[in-house]
């Protein structure tokens, strides 16, 4: 297998200079869960295709927890604000010895995206799934999403195709897929 080049996100480029990555610390939880229903509440798609996100908020502790799951924090340098976040694990269903992990629960406060902050988040990702093993990673998004899908497919993920979206009459309604292949 080919390794895994994260040059497209160099950890000194420019913008990481302005936010810091890491994991959620347990005060932070509540703030951080308001945080992700304040950015995705606003999509009309959130109750149908966000659904498992929302549920995933009432038992965050639990899913988080850092044994099998962990999430992440992006933070602005110097004033501490939480400008972000996401969650890595395995896909839901399978255990993490499949390595097949997943990206959820990832927002960016509107005011800070295009700053690099969700490249840096994404970029921990990434590298912490890589360090535990894993080889594939998912993620789902809606189709109204389109800086979030334009920040994916920089990252070398691929769309799903989505036999469902060709036959609905709402695509918007449909969840937006995307895969990267051969993280080791």
């Amino acid at each position: 297998p080919r390794p895994f080049n994260l040059e497209f996100a160099p950890m000194n480029a420019p913008q990481q200079d302005k936010f810091i990555v890491r994991e959620v610390k347990t005060e932070e939880v509540e703030p951080i869960i308001s945080l992700v229903r304040k950015t995705l509440d606003p999509f009309e798609e959130a109750g149908s295709v966000l659904a498992a996100t929302y549920r995933r908020l009432t038992d965050f502790n639990r899913i988080y927890n850092g044994q099998e799951a962990t999430y992440f924090v992006v933070e602005e340098k110097g004033s501490g604000k939480l400008v972000g976040g996401a969650g890595f694990g395995p896909f839901v269903g399978l255990s993490p010895s499949d390595k097949i992990g997943e990206i959820r629960e990832l927002v960016i406060e509107k005011e800070f995206r295009g700053q690099g902050a969700g490249k840096a988040l994404l970029h921990r990702c990434l590298q912490y799934a890589k360090e535990q093993g894993y080889s594939r990673i998912y993620l789902e998004t809606t189709p109204k999403m389109e800086h979030a899908q334009n920040l994916f497919k920089r990252f070398k993920f691929k769309p799903v195709t989505h036999s469902l979206a060709s036959r609905a009459e709402d695509s918007s309604a449909v969840p937006c897929y995307f895969m990267l292949e051969d993280l080791n």
